[in-house]
């Protein structure tokens, strides 16, 4: 299905939007001028108990254009179990609005898409004396390089052969890493290296604003010992477009009913991703 491709440009500033430098948010608050990461309560928290009443509300800072910094995340509070960090790009992702910014979710239970991944982590290492899945599984595929897009001496950037998006990509830490709060300084700066290597080669790929859900998985707040050491740090991109910048997958039918099928091989995907490094194109134009 064709949809409108994603402005090659945004506004560097733009008096309507709540997330803008400057701007006053939905709930009353000025935003700062954004000299440094800028962390704030959702002003419409989808976990929080009491909620305010939503009220619609009708930029170029994309992790493809940034030279970013990963920064470290710590429990807000021992009472909570798990920590989702998340990104959504683009308004064929639900994102009602284009200045980018991600998300974090904290419950009080292991969300069940974690939970299913932590099941098998704990299963494997029983299995193979110790032994990290993802650990393993990054060093084959590093073996092999049939799916790698990008890598660099801590991470890898991998199409996984089980993907289900066309140019789905998992980013894996290279040693048995458990969570973001693991990482030192030299390993921070190379996750941001990675993460800006890949959302680059999406931009570049259709030359537009490659929409994407984004999310980290690492161990959990609080849990078992085995829950924690099982548990290996990676993050997950999932984008719909299939063939150009106006046209998206769709999971449906036969997808939804029975098992999602591939439209290209991962092996496709990565070379197609490889090949596309280099200068952001958008750079290209100016």
């Amino acid at each position: 299905m064709a949809e409108a491709a994603s402005k090659t440009t945004l506004p560097d500033h733009d008096p309507s939007c709540y997330l803008c430098p400057g701007n006053r948010r939905a709930q009353g608050d000025i935003n700062p001028k954004y000299e440094s990461t800028f962390i704030f309560v959702n002003d419409y928290s989808a976990v929080k108990e009491e909620q305010a009443e939503y009220k619609l509300q009708d930029q170029d800072g994309s992790l493809s254009a940034l030279f970013l910094r990963a920064e470290s995340v710590t429990a807000p509070n021992a009472q909570y179990r798990y920590m989702q960090i998340f990104e959504n790009k683009g308004a064929a992702m639900g994102c009602s609005n284009p200045h980018p910014h991600g998300q974090v979710w904290v419950t009080t239970g292991l969300p069940e898409e974690p939970a299913l991944e932590l099941t098998q982590l704990q299963k494997y290492r029983r299995e193979q004396g110790g032994a990290n899945m993802l650990e393993d599984y990054a060093t084959l595929e590093a073996s092999k390089q049939e799916r790698v897009v990008y890598e660099n001496a801590y991470f890898l950037a991998v199409c996984p052969w089980w993907a289900t998006w066309p140019f789905e990509v998992m980013v894996v830490s290279k040693q048995h890493k458990r969570a973001l709060v693991d990482f030192g300084a030299e390993e921070r700066e190379a996750l941001a290296e990675c993460l800006a290597e890949v959302t680059r080669r999406y931009d570049n790929l259709f030359e537009t604003h490659f929409p994407y859900s984004m999310g980290l998985h690492q161990a959990p707040l609080e849990g078992t010992k085995e829950e924690i050491e099982a548990s290996h740090f990676h993050i997950h991109f999932y984008p719909p477009l299939l063939r150009s910048a106006t046209v998206r997958k769709f999971l449906v039918g036969y997808e939804m009913m029975a098992e999602p099928q591939r439209d290209i091989t991962p092996e496709q995907a990565a070379a197609r991703l490889r090949n596309c490094g280099g200068e952001l194109y958008r750079k290209k134009l100016e």
